[in-house]
């Protein structure tokens, strides 16, 4: 039915135009042939041009859903590890808090805590050096997902994760350390 359309247009619109061109009221049957054939080779053209323009137009809508959906899955991604870190960080240091509390019970019993005060400053430096390259590791993030090519971001980004990762895991391992220290001088001290 649409080609039945399309053919009927293509055969009454050159007879119009050249009636208007010439100025005859009625164009003679030679150039309405003429017009037809030639018509007929460019509606064949432009159809196959429309049908690749719309093919285009439906690549260029699927590349775009598909790059909207890569775009969230980063998005979902980032913001679990995000919040990973950050959890870390916050318990990490809720942790050194309540040692240091502990620390200054010890010193005002007497004991000596200022190498062990020393180790928690440095732990809670660590950590918070750990929360830094975290917001830098959000705006490599941002990056990723606005690049054409974000494979080309996941090995450093990869490497800033793994750096964020150890620096949280020296920073436990040096307050486990300052916690079995505490330990240790309880241990010796009973005051029953």
């Amino acid at each position: 039915m649409k080609r039945l359309i399309i053919v009927a247009a293509l055969l009454l619109l050159p007879s119009v135009v050249i009636a208007k061109q010439t100025g005859s009221p009625k164009p003679t049957p030679i150039n309405v042939g003429q017009v037809v054939r030639q018509r007929g080779q460019n509606a064949s053209e432009l159809t196959k041009e429309m049908k690749d323009q719309i093919r285009e137009q439906h690549k260029e809508q699927i590349q775009a859903k598909l790059t909207e959906r890569r775009q969230n899955r980063i998005r979902t991604f980032y913001g679990r590890l995000n919040t990973r870190i950050n959890a870390a960080a916050a318990r990490l240091l809720i942790l050194s808090e309540r040692i240091e509390t502990r620390l200054g019970i010890l010193e005002g019993e007497g004991e000596d805590a200022t190498a062990l005060k020393a180790k928690v400053d440095n732990a809670q430096a660590l950590i918070g050096n750990a929360q830094g390259l975290a917001t830098e590791l959000e705006s490599m993030m941002e990056g990723m997902i606005e690049a054409e090519d974000p494979k080309s971001f996941m090995p450093t980004l990869k490497d800033s994760v793994k750096e964020i990762k150890d620096i949280l895991k020296d920073s436990h391992s040096i307050l486990v350390e300052v916690i079995t220290e505490i330990k240790g001088l309880r241990i010796g001290n009973t005051s029953e």
